[in-house]
């Protein structure tokens, strides 16, 4: 799941992971994403770290508050140091920039989904 207010990152990500096989979720407002994360139940989660209303950071802390979501994997996208010490200190597992290859992409999410995953 991608939860990102940049209809062109979703776009991105779903060409990208739905390409390699993956089932994608992209969710543009995070006011949906609790909701639906408890409906989708995804395996991965992508969090944009600036958007309105809940930001990255205190989604990431909600998210790490439900039990169903304690231990699944969370990549927030930033490509600032300090945004990285912070997302990890939210709860982030990884964080990832925005800018980078499809390749790059892949082999974040490679490297947090057991290969089972992909469909």
């Amino acid at each position: 799941m991608c939860v990102d207010d940049s209809p062109s990152i979703c776009s991105k990500m779903k060409r990208i992971l739905e390409g390699a096989g993956y089932r994608f979720i992209a969710v543009s407002d995070p006011i949906q994403a609790l909701p639906l994360m408890s409906e989708k139940k995804p395996e991965l989660l992508l969090i944009d770290l600036v958007m309105p209303v809940i930001g990255g950071y205190e989604l990431t802390s909600q998210i790490r508050r439900i039990p169903a979501f304690q231990h699944t994997p969370l990549i927030i996208f930033s490509g600032n140091m300090l945004d990285r010490i912070r997302a990890k200190l939210a709860g982030a597992n990884d964080t990832l920039s925005k800018l980078v290859s499809a390749e790059e992409i892949l082999a974040m999410v490679e490297r947090w989904l057991p290969v089972s995953t992909s469909v």
